[in-house]
């Protein structure tokens, strides 16, 4: 049950302050008995706990003399070896005169250890290792993780530890970090996700920690030298409140040794567990009314109510029940009736909890009616709670919750890497580490009871209600992000209307889900090494291999409907965009239990067609893949729907140029090198005369010449999937497209630096620097891959860490599928592209220093890291059909393709590597320069301007 889980995941790591460092952006129920601390214990080793269900995969839970609790995975097919470290603090426990600092003490974590003193040589090891590292700053947690080859794990975990053990804390680096947090939070003053959530927190009662500025910037931490973020360090930061997380190829006993090792000298304070006051609202303010002047367009009601905290229920999970129910989207569903009145498009619901309190969130995503009607809207939201609470929890959907939460717990991909540790880490404050999954996932307990206390917290009296729309009326100005607002009470004579609130026959319960897989039955009797053609005919090629390592009830399909009736002129484009959205709005109804089944499907156009994604269970894959014929050419809703899905793609376009600055430059570097791209810009003058007729004709007229191309991985019977494929094109009924008219990826070539300078409405700047190595090779993308390991780190450490150009400092291997090369993005509050141009253009020639001076050892190490990285198995389904996808499709059937990249890294030589550079800075590149709001544009010196996107596409050749 996703729903809301995912977006309320991404909003615990975002609102309350995120990563703090490097190059990628649970009350204690059932604790684990302590170990006897005796020699003996020390010296025999300890039972190793194996998994029933990921094969191969063993645990061990240790408790160190500090208190420090360390859970220990062993999975020798694990792609990754991993650790996490979440201590049990986090931005709650600012104080007043420094709010802020627990994010600013996870910031200043990193800048080097007593016996690792060096800033940026912790990253640089762990890039060496084909790693990664980063941290998060949480309500109550702060949370460090890193992930390196097998080989490179024991030293990271050392650097690692005395990053935790023996931080410096540097004073120089504290006034650094400072404008890096700062830049940080001037990277979030745009987004209204962070705005609603500051001033939903901001109006919780009075006093509570929950109103202070959680991620602070320049000011609110002026005067947080190294003393003050080393008190805090000592105050909080105690063994006793940390769990540690890890995972490896190495075994239990290895990975023991060294945590012991590593973690035995961090310090313990013995302090308590922190606690809050769940009254989080007086009851005097309620119910609430806060209306948010958006920066974006956007039309958004959330209904928020305080529930008790889930971590008392996990055996119900009243709080995953509620959540779906409410935020069902099937037949009877309150989104159902929502769209039928033309009120909303779109509900999402989710129950956050922390250790303290709970919040029942739904927010709804209105039309201009459903604004003017929002009285009705919330009206009809307490009728559906109101059937709710007199039918309560039906046992059918109880068990059917029970049975596929058991489902997909059996056949779950095993957790890897940073996902596994992160979660392990932070859910060991609320259960023991070998039952923390299994509790969080699995019901174990059928208790009407539990829903209706949470039921009984939903009601008008106890609503806060937040508006997000263009021309609420405001009166206040929240002093940090700017944000118009206005909070009053609702009066009696408008929420009295709601707890009479009418009852409807069209709002009921979810039907029982038919589509809950039966089969899971596993079969492996294909036994191939790569894939092979399942069809091959003169309308493309499908690709097939059946799963013989995973073993689970699961399969991956990607489909490309190759058509010359999607990108030929910007109408056609705009008709492909329309179809797609009304025909996932036709097929919503029927598509939600499937997708709640465990089959999720998508369809999205494309330049070249429209694409087909289908992931799940495989049970009723391919029946579900012959549905799909028969329903693509559906286009069922009316006009009222169809002018809500005009409206939201017309608001959408407008919203883009408030996006965070280096997804702007991002999305814009990559449409201009592709040569098919169309500006979606050019639609905002087209649609308002698009009619829904036109588009169910264009429906029709779509496929009636295709070809195709595609791939299938997983627990499938090829002589099914043929057979389902045929018909699927059979329903169909279409001729086959001839070749000279199915288009092609094609990528620019370019023979100079050139330069699109644009403003948006941003108020951060940002420059991307695409240069452009050649043509794809093996050859080339082993070189490439090491000067990636190099560059990567050392890109951030100078203009990040060193020279505080911005929050957003990346430097990577770039690669579409006709050329490979390098990518350099900074975004920066201070500096604009012009600066951020000249301190890039700087770092070049160092780099060609770098590598140049790179020793033979530091350079064998780059090329085992790569090797080991482009050698390990992949550790899921997924994994590896993304991997099948790219092989069979970007790159024409070409399996063996890492193995090529291998043997070159292989062959290096630093000539190799240094050559490569000073051809690459030389040779063709994109330079995409966002000057923000305001600002006063400048191209760039030495490059040439693009003055028209379009012509300059006209005029540049393609690698073919």
């Amino acid at each position: 049950m996703l729903r809301y889980t995912l977006l309320f995941r991404i909003l615990v790591l975002a609102a309350v302050g995120a990563s703090s460092c490097n190059t990628n952006i649970k009350k204690i129920l059932d604790e684990a008995p302590a170990e006897k601390k005796t020699p003996e214990n020390e010296a025999t080793p300890l039972p190793d706990i194996k998994d029933d269900i990921v094969a191969g995969r063993t645990y061990r839970l240790v408790r160190l003399d500090n208190g420090l609790e360390a859970f220990l995975i062993h999975d020798p097919a694990t792609q990754k070896s991993a650790a996490s470290m979440s201590v049990a603090v986090g931005s709650l426990q600012n104080p007043a005169e420094h709010q802020g600092l627990a994010h600013f003490v996870e910031h200043m974590m990193f800048m080097g250890s007593e016996k690792y003193p060096e800033v940026g040589a912790y990253e640089k090891y762990i890039a060496s290792f084909q790693g990664y590292d980063n941290a998060y700053t949480a309500d109550e947690e702060t949370n460090y993780f890193f992930e390196v080859n097998h080989d490179g794990f024991l030293g990271a975990i050392d650097r690692f530890a005395q990053m935790l053990v023996a931080p410096l804390f540097p004073q120089e680096y504290t006034e650094r970090e400072l404008n890096a947090v700062d830049a940080e939070h001037q990277k979030n003053l745009q987004s209204d996700l962070w705005r609603v959530y500051r001033i939903s927190y901001l109006t919780s009662r009075d006093g509570h920690p929950r109103q202070q500025f959680f991620t602070g910037d320049r000011e609110t931490l002026k005067n947080a030298n190294n003393e003050v973020v080393r008190d805090f360090y000592n105050k909080y930061y105690s063994a006793n409140m940390m769990r540690l997380a890890t995972i490896s190829s190495l075994t239990l006993a290895e990975q023991e040794k060294q945590v012991r090792a590593s973690f035995a000298t961090l310090r313990s304070t013995n302090r308590d567990k922190l606690t809050y006051d769940a009254d989080i609202y007086a009851k005097s303010q309620l119910p609430l009314r806060i209306e948010i002047e958006p920066v974006t367009d956007v039309r958004k009601v959330m209904l928020a109510f305080a529930v008790p905290s889930a971590y008392n229920y996990w055996q119900s999970k009243p709080d995953q029940l509620l959540a779906a129910l409410v935020g069902d989207k099937g037949k009877g569903s309150l989104l159902s009736m929502l769209k039928a009145r033309g009120y909303a498009t779109e509900l999402l619901s989710g129950v956050r909890s922390s250790s303290y309190v709970g919040e029942f969130e739904v927010n709804i995503t209105l039309t201009a009616r459903g604004l003017a009607e929002l009285n009705e809207v919330v009206s009809l939201f307490f009728s559906y709670i109101d059937m709710l609470k007199k039918v309560n929890l039906q046992e059918y959907y109880y068990e059917e919750s029970k049975q596929l939460a058991q489902i997909g717990f059996n056949f779950r991909e095993p957790l890897q890497g940073t996902d596994a540790v992160t979660y392990y880490a932070s859910a060991m404050h609320r259960f023991s580490a070998l039952e923390a999954l299994k509790n969080d996932r699995l019901f174990f307990k059928y208790e009407p009871l539990d829903l209706k206390i949470f039921l009984n917290r939903i009601t008008p009296k106890q609503l806060k209600m937040i508006v997000l729309a263009k021309g609420v009326e405001t009166d206040k100005v929240e002093p940090y992000y700017g944000i118009n607002y206005s909070v009053n009470t609702i009066l009696p004579q408008v929420y009295e209307v709601w707890e009479r609130a009418h009852k409807y026959e069209k709002l009921h319960y979810p039907l029982p889900n038919k589509f809950i897989p039966t089969n899971l039955d596993v079969f492996a009797d294909e036994k191939r090494d790569v894939p092979y053609k399942l069809l091959d005919t003169d309308q493309g090629v499908f690709w097939f291999q059946q799963d013989t390592t995973f073993l689970r009830p699961k399969a991956r399909v990607h489909l490309n409907l190759l058509t010359d009736k999607t990108n030929t002129n910007a109408k056609q484009a705009l008709m492909s965009v329309l179809y797609e959205r009304s025909w996932h709005e036709s097929v919503s109804e029927w598509k939600y239990p499937i997708m709640t089944a465990g089959l999720s499907f998508n369809i999205k156009r494309n330049n070249r067609g429209i694409g087909i994604d289908i992931d799940g269970y495989a049970d009723k894959l391919p029946l579900l893949l012959s549905e799909l014929g028969k329903r693509l050419q559906l286009i069922t809703i009316d006009e009222v729907a169809f002018a809500a899905v005009k409206s939201d793609l017309k608001r959408e376009i407008a919203n883009q140029a408030f996006a965070v600055s280096y997804r702007q430059v991002i999305d814009l570097g990559n449409f201009i090198l592709d040569a098919h791209a169309i500006d979606d810009a050019a639609y905002v003058e087209l649609i308002d005369d698009v009619t829904l007729a036109e588009v169910r004709t264009y429906s029709g007229e779509l496929f009636k010449e295709l070809a195709f191309e595609g791939i299938a991985y997983g627990n499938l019977d090829s002589g099914v999937l043929s057979q389902q494929l045929k018909a699927f094109l059979h329903h169909l009924g279409v001729a086959t497209l001839p070749l000279a008219r199915r288009k092609s990826v094609q990528n620019l070539k370019l023979r100079d630096k050139y330069t699109y300078v644009f403003m948006s409405e941003s108020n951060n700047h940002a420059l991307l620097k695409l240069v452009l190595a050649g043509e794809r090779s093996p050859v080339l993308d082993a070189k490439l891959r090491v000067i990636d390991t190099h560059v990567g780190t050392a890109f951030f450490t100078e203009l990040r860490s060193k020279q505080q150009l911005g929050y957003v400092v990346h430097a990577s291997r770039y690669y579409l599928k006709k050329v490979l090369g390098l990518r350099f993005l900074i975004q920066s509050a201070t500096y604009d592209p012009q600066q951020i141009n000249e301190r890039i253009n700087a770092f070049m020639p160092m780099m060609a220093t770098q590598l140049a001076e790179l020793t033979d050892a530091e350079l064998e190490a780059y090329k085992q890291g790569i090797v080991a990285d482009l050698q390990q198995p992949e550790t899921s389904i997924a994994k590896r059909h993304e991997r099948l996808e790219a092989e069979a499709i970007k790159l024409d059937g070409d399996f063996a393709y890492r193995q090529k990249v291998v043997a070159a890294v292989q062959a290096l030589t630093k000539d190799d590597i240094v050559a490569t550079w000073n051809q690459a800075i030389s040779a063709g590149q994109m330079n995409i320069a966002l000057f923000a709001k305001d600002a006063t544009m400048k191209n760039l010196p030495n490059t040439t301007s693009i003055i028209d996107i379009a012509e300059f596409k006209r005029s540049r050749p393609v690698y073919e």
